[in-house]
């Protein structure tokens, strides 16, 4: 798994199997890397399907753009290097200001002008729709998956980066054939909880 440190955006939700120093002890490493929040186990799905599944809407997204540039006269790697760039920066317009997109949409909309041009065709297209549409049906298809971990599984969907990947804990290294009942784990010392409580088998891409 590759990614810069510092962009990892995951949740993570601990089980009865942790202890307090267990939850804490993951929530810091995830959070070493990016952005950790502790959230519902029943609220996994959701972040598979937004932040888990996100980049591949991205990447759809800035190929989009980049098409659009094409179809507009720039040459691909040109159209691509802008595409990219502006939705980076717009990305940490949000992040840095902690403005509501839809308040930093309209500051950069002036009235009768290209942008709301270009909005407007979006909202005909249904874009909103869509992307709305992709997250729940991601969601909704990850109980499916998630079927197939262990039951003692609490933590899955983090992406970041260009080379976005599931994370594990415990590492692969570390991981077992298959992960012991949450009796045995709540009976055994702090490391057999934490790998316990953290641990995901192997699993392909989605």
């Amino acid at each position: 798994m590759l990614f810069r440190s510092g962009e990892l955006a995951a949740g993570y939700a601990p089980n009865a199997a942790c202890s307090d120093a267990d939850a804490a002890l993951v929530g810091s490493i995830l959070g070493a890397l990016g952005t950790a929040f502790k959230v519902k186990e029943s609220d996994l799905d959701a972040v598979t399907g937004l932040s888990g599944s996100g980049p591949a809407y991205v990447f759809q997204f800035i190929e989009a753009l980049s098409d659009g540039g094409v179809r507009a006269g720039l040459t691909r790697p040109v159209a691509t290097q802008l595409a990219a760039k502006t939705v980076r920066g717009a990305a940490t317009m949000v992040l840095q200001t902690g403005k509501h997109p839809g308040e930093l949409k309209d500051q950069v909309t002036s009235p009768g002008g290209t942008t709301i041009a270009g909005v407007h065709a979006l909202e005909m297209g249904g874009m909103r729709a869509a992307v709305m549409n992709a997250v729940v049906a991601a969601t909704e298809r990850s109980p499916n998956l998630g079927a197939r971990c262990a039951s003692s599984t609490v933590y899955h969907g983090g992406r970041a980066g260009p080379h976005a990947s599931r994370i594990a804990w415990p590492p692969a290294a570390l991981q077992k054939p298959a992960a012991a009942p949450h009796s045995q784990c709540k009976q055994g010392s702090a490391e057999k909880r934490l790998e316990c409580a953290f641990f995901l088998p192997e699993q392909s891409g989605d």
